[in-house]
């Protein structure tokens, strides 16, 4: 038990999937313990048709909680998070009925259980939320989210005023993409792109902005770099 006055120790949390659904799934957590801010951490699973933005939620008050415990963390432990889902089902104020979510709930319960002066959640802002989120965002705020560095074909032809196609055909240029439309192993293992199938299977990728715009231009097939377009 605390003394009476004591600092109750706290926690904050944060995940997503970045696309969502589908993308890269970071999630981050910070604790402060005794009155003392310990460094955010954080974790990340690659993209995968089943992440979503609430299992990046799960996942990071999963790690929260079994952080504090391994560190000796007895509680009482007051736990903040920008999801309202996740903070309301987990104070059984929503139901949960999607599958893959449930066994994490239940594992929050579970971990709950086991911090003697018990557990408060409660919802904040995202704005309130900014250390954690920053540490879902991979562990390296500088480096921006997910989609602040990859981009569809779409999305990346936007940029430089080309249509998917004229990209795809850029691309095949530089040996990014081969005859099929499929990302060659070039592509992959140089960083230029990372593999999200779509649900059905169908192949998807999502491209690197600076590192396929670096190359582009450094061939001439575009005018230059990406970098100011404000959206």
């Amino acid at each position: 038990m605390k003394a009476e006055g004591a600092e109750i120790d706290e926690g904050q949390f944060d995940g997503s999937a970045d696309p969502n659904p589908g993308g890269r799934l970071g999630w981050g957590w910070h604790l402060r313990m005794g009155g003392v801010d310990l460094s955010p951490q954080s974790g990340s699973a690659p993209p995968d048709h089943t992440n979503t933005n609430n299992r990046g939620e799960y996942r990071g008050l999963i790690a929260l909680l079994e952080d504090y415990i391994a560190r000796g963390g007895r509680g009482p432990l007051k736990v903040r998070g920008d999801s309202q889902l996740v903070i309301r089902q987990v104070r059984e104020e929503y139901a949960c009925r999607t599958p893959h979510l449930v066994p994490l709930l239940g594992r929050v319960w579970a971990l709950a259980e086991q911090i003697p002066g018990g557990v408060d959640f409660e919802w904040v802002r995202r704005e309130q939320n900014a250390r954690a989120d920053a540490a879902a965002s991979g562990g390296k705020p500088q480096e921006g989210r997910f989609r602040d560095n990859w981009a569809s074909q779409t999305d990346l032809g936007r940029r430089f005023g080309m249509s998917p196609a004229q990209l795809g055909r850029a691309l095949k240029v530089v040996g990014l993409r081969n005859q099929e439309g499929i990302a060659t192993p070039q592509a992959i293992e140089g960083g230029y792109c990372i593999s999200t199938p779509l649900r059905n299977g169908t192949p998807f990728f999502m491209w690197h902005i600076e590192r396929v715009s670096r190359l582009l231009a450094d061939n001439g097939l575009v005018a230059g770099r990406t970098g100011d377009r404000e959206d």
